[in-house]
């Protein structure tokens, strides 16, 4: 008996879109595999805000 195990990984690129609710205090994250396009993005026109405030 061969008890011997064989795995493989593979990486893929997943799209999330993550959208707050503030009225029903919630975070709705949407999710979409096997992204086919790729867009690259200038550095200097990428704006990250860190947190959530539903104030």
């Amino acid at each position: 008996m061969d008890n011997s195990t064989t795995s493989s990984s593979s990486s893929s690129i997943v799209g999330l879109d993550i959208i707050p609710d503030p009225e029903n205090n919630q975070v709705i994250i949407f999710r979409q595999n096997n992204i086919q396009h790729v867009v690259d993005i200038d550095e200097d026109e990428l704006n990250i805000e860190l947190g959530l405030d539903f104030n």
